[in-house]
């Protein structure tokens, strides 16, 4: 399957007294985050019995019902995380809802840790201008990319190096 640009964007779960990273060895993951203007809800997906994504959850009373051009699947975890967008923001974090989707086979893994919805995305803010390939955070826009390219070495260096943002380096270097 050959892959166009996306509406993603890299992204950290902020989890108190965890995100100290240095060069060499991250503190906390980093996420393919797909924001999906065709979907309304919002879901993590992790490996079932791996505990690498400690999010705090509760079970649901009833299953939640999911239907995609793919399947119909269901999800009884939800949980709760705030979110950084290190290219945008390394300081601003955005608190999610969202429901957990465990799957079993490592092949048959998703493409994106995170799916963010139309609905947290209205209510964070985030617009997608498809005409002009943007994706617009905070105010501060930069392009939609490529999926390969969304965890370059440029946004890793920014991120894990505790550089400064991506979107606001160029006006930063023209004031200087």
């Amino acid at each position: 399957m050959k892959l166009g640009i996306v509406s993603a964007a890299v992204a950290t779960p902020y989890f108190e007294g965890k995100n100290q990273a240095s060069k060499n060895k991250p503190a906390v993951p980093l996420w393919r985050v797909l924001m999906d203007s065709g979907s309304d809800g919002d879901l993590l997906f992790r490996k079932k019995g791996k505990k690498t994504h400690n999010v705090p959850y509760m079970i649901r009373s009833v299953p939640q019902s999911w239907h995609t051009s793919n399947c119909i699947f269901s999800t009884e975890k939800i949980g709760n995380l705030d979110l950084v967008f290190p290219e945008y923001s390394h300081s601003k974090r955005m608190h999610i809802t969202l429901d957990i989707v465990e799957f079993k086979n490592k092949d048959k893994a998703p493409m994106f840790d995170l799916i963010i919805g139309t609905e947290t995305m209205q209510r964070l803010g985030i617009v997608l201008d498809f005409k002009t390939k943007m994706i617009i955070i905070d105010e501060i826009i930069l392009p939609m990319r490529k999926l390969k390219n969304l965890q370059s070495q440029n946004a890793l260096t920014t991120i894990y190096g505790h550089t400064e943002p991506i979107a606001t380096l160029h006006e930063t270097k023209r004031m200087v």
